[in-house]
C-alpha cells in the first residue's frame, strides 16, 4: 500500500484565496503613469535635490511602521557587510562606477545626501541628518512622486524629499511637518519594480523577481508583492491618526540580520523568515508502507510552487541553496541511503558526488564560461532550476534495500532553504558571518515495514 503525506496545515494565502475567488483582472503598472498633475513619467534631468530626512526623524510620528521597518532588510540594507564587502571587490575590479551601484541600491539616501553635499559651494557647512543605518529608508520610498521605471535604479535620480509624501491611504490627516497625498500605486507592485528587477548592461535579467511576477497570472488578477511582502492590519498610521487598514513595514523576505543592527530583535525576524518559507510552497511525499529485503523501495517527493508570487528561489537566487534532503536509516539505526546532505565545511554536496540531488536556484556564468557567484563578473545566468510560479518539481528516488537490513525502515525527507552559500561568503571574506541559518520548508518522518 502507498501512502500519500500531504504537508502541514498552513496560514490561509492571499494568493490561493485570490485564485479561488477568480479576482477580476488589473492591469499591471509597468511604466510612467499619469498622477493626475499631468506628468506622466521622471524628469528626463535628474536633479541633485536636497538631503533626506533620517527615519528615526518619521519614527516620532510613526512609532510603529519605524519599529518594523527597523527590523527589516530594507532598513539593514546600505549596512549588510556582504554588501559592502562585495561593493568594494566590485568596486575593485570593475572601478568605482561598478561598485557605486550596490548602494545606490542598498542606500539610495545616503549617495544621494553625498552628491548634494559635493554640490554645494565651497564653504558651506550644512547640517545633514544621520543616514549611516538608514538603508532604504521611509523619506526615500514615500518621495516617489511617479511610478518607477522597471529596473531603473539611475531614475532615483529624479527623488526630492522636498515633495509631499505619497502612500496608499486615501485621507490623510493633514500635520505640519509634511503635506500627504494619496496615491493607488503605493499598492501595486510597480513600486517596487526599480530595485526587483536587475539587468546587466545588454538587458539580461539577473535578479527577475518583479519579471517572474508580472509573467505569472497573479500580475492580471490583482495580486500585488504588498499582500504577502506588507500584510494588512488595522492601527493607526501615526500617533494621533484614527484607526484604518494601514500595512507592515517589516518586508519579509528570505534574508535577515547577519549582525546586531538597530537594536532589532533578531530572533523575531528568524521567525517571521521561518514562517514566511513554510508557507511557500506546498509539498507532498508518496513513501510505500513496507519493501521486500533485497528490493528497491520508492520515494517521490512532489514540489508545487502556489503560494510564492513568484518564482522561487528568487532575487539574487544565484547565491542561495533550496535543495530536498532525503535519509533511510535501518532498525539498528545504520544509514543506508542519503541525499542532499551537508559537507563537512557547511556546503551544500555537488551532483556530481550526489547523483540523485534535487536542488532550486540559478547559476551565473562569466565571459569564459566558468561558474561566478558575483553578478559584476556575470554575462549570463542559467534559470533553468528555478520552480516558477504553479510549477511543480517532483523528486524520485530509487533506493536499493540492502538484504542485511533491519526494519522497520525510518525515511526522513525535508526540504530545506538557505539564503547564502557559504561558499559566497568565505570568497567575500566573510567567514565571521558562518554558519549560515538553515530554514525548513517542510518535513515528514516516515516508517517503512521491510516484508519477509
Amino acid at each position: 500500500m502507498t501512502r500519500v503525506v500531504p504537508s502541514r496545515p498552513r496560514r490561509p494565502s492571499p494568493i490561493l484565496a485570490a485564485l479561488a475567488a477568480l479576482a477580476a483582472v488589473v492591469a499591471l503598472i509597468t511604466g510612467c503613469s499619469d498622477r493626475g498633475d499631468g506628468s506622466t513619467g521622471p524628469d528626463p534631468e535628474p536633479t541633485i535635490p536636497g538631503p533626506f530626512a533620517a527615519a528615526a526623524t518619521c519614527g516620532a510620528c510613526h512609532p510603529q511602521h519605524f519599529a518594523e521597518w527597523t527590523r527589516s532588510m530594507h532598513a539593514f540594507a546600505g549596512s549588510d557587510p556582504v554588501m559592502i564587502a562585495q561593493s568594494l571587490m566590485a568596486s575593485r575590479e570593475g572601478g568605482d562606477a561598478i561598485g557605486s551601484e550596490c548602494r545606490n541600491c542598498h542606500a539610495p539616501s545616503v549617495v544621494r545626501q553625498e552628491r548634494w553635499v559635493n554640490s554645494l559651494p565651497p564653504g558651506s557647512n550644512p547640517v545633514l541628518a544621520d543616514l549611516s543605518h538608514d538603508g532604504i529608508s521611509c523619506d526615500f520610498c514615500h518621495s516617489i512622486q511617479v511610478v518607477p521605471p522597471v529596473g531603473r535604479i539611475d531614475w532615483f535620480d529624479t527623488i526630492d524629499p522636498a515633495d509631499p509624501k505619497l502612500g496608499s491611504i486615501v485621507d490623510p490627516v493633514a500635520n505640519d511637518f509634511h503635506e500627504s497625498r494619496h496615491d493607488d500605486s503605493f499598492r501595486t507592485s510597480a513600486q517596487c519594480a526599480s530595485c526587483h528587477q536587475i539587468h546587466l548592461a545588454d538587458g539580461t535579467g539577473i535578479e527577475n523577481t518583479h519579471r517572474e511576477w508580472e509573467t505569472s497570472i497573479l500580475s492580471g488578477m490583482g495580486i500585488e508583492c504588498q499582500e504577502c511582502h506588507m500584510p494588512a492590519y488595522d492601527g493607526p498610521a501615526a500617533t494621533t491618526g484614527p484607526v484604518r487598514r494601514v500595512h507592515r513595514h517589516e518586508f519579509v523576505g528570505v534574508d535577515y540580520l547577519t549582525v546586531d543592527f538597530r537594536d532589532a530583535d533578531r530572533a523575531r525576524q528568524l521567525e517571521s523568515v521561518r514562517s514566511l518559507l513554510a508557507n511557500s510552497v506546498t509539498v507532498t511525499s508518496t513513501v510505500p508502507a513496507s519493501v521486500a529485503g533485497a528490493d528497491t523501495m520508492a520515494i517521490e517527493v512532489r514540489v508545487l510552487n502556489n503560494l510564492t508570487g513568484h518564482s522561487i528561489p528568487s532575487g539574487t537566487s544565484f547565491s542561495r541553496d533550496m535543495w530536498v534532503q532525503v535519509t533511510v536509516r535501518d532498525a539498528g539505526d545504520a544509514e543506508i541511503y542519503r541525499s542532499g546532505w551537508l559537507e563537512a565545511d557547511g556546503e551544500l554536496v555537488s551532483p556530481a558526488t550526489d547523483p540523485d540531488l534535487v536542488r532550486f536556484g540559478s547559476t551565473l556564468f562569466d565571459a569564459d564560461g566558468h561558474p561566478t557567484p558575483f553578478s559584476w563578473r556575470a554575462v549570463s545566468i542559467d534559470e533553468s532550476e528555478l520552480l516558477p510560479f504553479g510549477a511543480t518539481r517532483v523528486a524520485t528516488y530509487e533506493i536499493p534495500v540492502p538484504p542485511a537490513a533491519t526494519g522497520p525502515l525510518t525515511v526522513d525527507l525535508a526540504l530545506r532553504f538557505r539564503p547564502m552559500k557559504p561558499s559566497i561568503l568565505r570568497a567575500s571574506g566573510l567567514e565571521d558571518l558562518l554558519p549560515v541559518e538553515i530554514f525548513e520548508m517542510w518535513s515528514t518522518q516516515e516508517t517503512v515495514a521491510i516484508e519477509l
